[in-house]
């Protein structure tokens, strides 16, 4: 693996890791005291402790690949492409990191991973120690998280680090790009940067990364396409009973807010069901209560029995990317809310359903970009306008179809990701599987 190359010495390159260690040291330090209590008070604390700490378990002996996921977006993509590189590749052995629990109780369950923690504080310390103790001979980096100490001593070592699947946030060019020279030392520790589309290429080279080092190659979540299991679902297929079901996928406190009139007009419509996925399901209770005050009745997912209501709330963790097939409408969360920026739109696509989404599509810009070129989904600015897509649809299902059809096609011209990030770090994988067996 050559060493990264830009304008800047090895001496600067120490020198911005040095600034970064002490201001991380001074906040570890200062607050080492309280983190010694939070175990008593934090799940994930107590779970994740000694993780943090760079404390890992035992990796297998042979070809090891050390993958690193933070949403459960990230997670599965890690789970899916582990499985097929599994395939390929019956030696190589994952493990897995994440920063959130439900994403570490995902992984457990995965057979791909044999062992799945949290990511260590990137702190030197920590980090030579869990480096030390998997010792990888690639780390794969899911979409999006970045940490200076991580990458630097991966580069120090000569461990070659992928971004895969990369996306990159407006948020993450703006630091990047205001802290050029961090950003250039960063991800000059990359070996190669797969990102998913054109836009997320420009941000990357405006934070620093090398261009020769990026290369497009489409969201791998379009070639995700698990079979659905309608056995699983039959209880929700019982609850629909043959109605329409209008969905409200991740969605955030702040678009309850903005549709909150809306969702109890369609929740009290004879002949339509409605359902809510929140982003964060401890919402799942707050949000129930609130829906009873204004005379609108609610089950959870978790304790579904009947049809009698019309209102469902998604409590469970990995359901909604099916629950979309059943749907005759979907509203995409994360597009009301300017800070969130949309989430992924692919799962609704697949399904050819009618998709609306707000003005804040900036995570998956350019697929949203396609979508409204191609007349594959409607955007809502506000409650009001909300309303009345709904309703033309609803009264109209010609629409509601064309729409649905049209998103599909899309979806459909962005599958292929897989096998062109499989070809792409094909003489990476043989090198690293060979060289060990």
């Amino acid at each position: 693996m050559q060493k990264p190359s830009n304008r800047h010495t090895v001496c600067q390159k120490f020198f911005i890791r040095l600034i970064y260690q002490s201001i991380f040291g001074v906040f570890f330090y200062s607050f080492s005291l309280i983190f010694s209590f939070l175990p008593f008070f934090s799940q994930r604390i107590k779970e994740g402790l000694r993780n943090y700490f760079g404390y890992y378990p035992k990796r297998k002996t042979g070809p090891f690949i050390w993958v690193h996921g933070v949403s459960l977006g990230e997670t599965l993509v890690a789970d899916f492409f582990a499985g097929r590189l599994s395939a390929m590749y019956p030696k190589l052995s994952f493990g897995l990191t994440t920063t959130h629990p439900d994403c570490l109780k995902l992984a457990r369950k995965k057979s791909f991973f044999s062992s799945s923690v949290f990511f260590p504080l990137d702190f030197r310390p920590f980090i030579k120690r869990a480096l030390s103790s998997w010792n990888p001979d690639l780390v794969l980096i899911c979409e999006t998280d970045f940490w200076p100490e991580f990458l630097f001593q991966c580069w120090q070592r000569r461990i070659p680090v992928v971004l895969l699947n990369g996306r990159i946030s407006n948020k993450h060019e703006w630091f990047f790009s205001n802290s050029r020279r961090i950003g250039e030392m960063m991800f000059g520790c990359f070996t190669i940067l797969l990102v998913q589309t054109e836009i997320d290429k420009k941000r990357l080279t405006r934070m620093g990364a090398p261009l020769e080092k990026i290369k497009v190659l489409g969201n791998i979540k379009s070639d995700m396409t698990p079979e659905i299991d309608f056995e699983k679902l039959d209880s929700i297929l019982r609850w629909v009973n043959d109605k329409k079901l209008v969905i409200f996928g991740s969605l955030h406190p702040t678009e309850l807010e903005i549709l909150f009139p809306s969702i109890c007009n369609l929740a009290k419509k004879e002949g339509l069901k409605v359902l809510i996925a929140p982003r964060n399901i401890k919402n799942c209770n707050i949000w129930k209560a609130r829906f009873e005050e204004e005379g609108v009745s609610s089950m959870m997912r978790s304790e579904i029995v009947g049809n009698q209501t019309n209102l469902l709330f998604l409590d469970t963790i990995g359901e909604l990317a099916s629950i979309y097939s059943l749907s005759s409408i979907a509203f995409l969360g994360g597009t009301l809310d300017e800070k969130v920026g949309g989430h992924n739109p692919l799962e609704v696509m697949r399904f050819g359903k009618a998709l609306l989404v707000g003005p804040y599509a900036r995570n998956f810009q350019d697929i949203v970009d396609q979508l409204i070129e191609f007349n594959g989904c409607r955007v809502v600015k506000s409650g009001k306008e909300f309303d009345a897509i709904v309703q033309e649809l609803l009264n109209n299902p010609k629409i509601s179809q064309e729409i649905g059809s049209s998103g599909k096609q899309v979806y459909e011209a962005n599958r292929g990701s897989l096998n062109k990030t499989i070809e792409c770090l094909q003489p990476l994988l043989n090198g690293i599987v060979y060289n060990k067996v």
